[in-house]
């Protein structure tokens, strides 16, 4: 039984800061083969949820960044694609609910808008849904759905977006 469709990738955290050391040593490491046999970089992406700041300009800045600072330094190219492999927008600790609509709205927009340009093939959300939605803190509620599996609002919103723009 042999696996066809097997894709193999890297991915990596960005706030928009290349990592110089890094992607000059998984160039160096890897070689020619390893530059033959990857299919895709995923990036995890927390727009104004570790730096604070405008969503747009921050998902603008790392998927340049990633394209045309970090990936040549691994002799990577246009060719390879960006898969936005983590994205999220927590709720909790002052952070809304509608704040997280628009967060996500802004986010996936900004991708959408993006993806010809940074060959942007993939667009994932980190958690479907919280880890415990009683706890009021960031790091327990990331979803799109409560804890409870009920909807928040920003569930509807990636839904209709991701059927809008495909």
């Amino acid at each position: 039984m042999g696996l066809t469709n097997v894709q193999v990738g890297i991915n990596v955290f960005s706030q928009g800061d290349p990592d110089t050391d890094f992607w000059t040593a998984i160039g160096q490491l890897g070689g020619p083969c390893f530059r033959a046999s990857l299919d895709y970089v995923g990036v995890d992406m927390y727009a104004d949820v570790f730096t604070p700041g405008d969503i747009s300009d921050s998902v603008t800045t790392i998927l340049d960044v990633l394209r045309n600072q970090s990936m040549p330094l691994a002799g990577l190219g246009a060719s390879v694609p960006i898969h936005a492999s983590e994205n999220g927008w927590p709720t909790g600790e002052g952070r809304t609910e509608a704040q997280q609509v628009n967060a996500f709205d802004e986010g996936l927009r900004t991708v959408n808008s993006l993806r010809g340009r940074d060959n942007v093939t993939h667009y994932e959300v980190f958690a479907l849904r919280d880890a415990d939605s009683n706890i009021d803190s960031i790091w327990y509620q990331f979803g799109i759905l409560h804890s409870d599996y009920t909807p928040k609002p920003a569930f509807a919103t990636v839904r209709d977006l991701f059927d809008a723009l495909g």
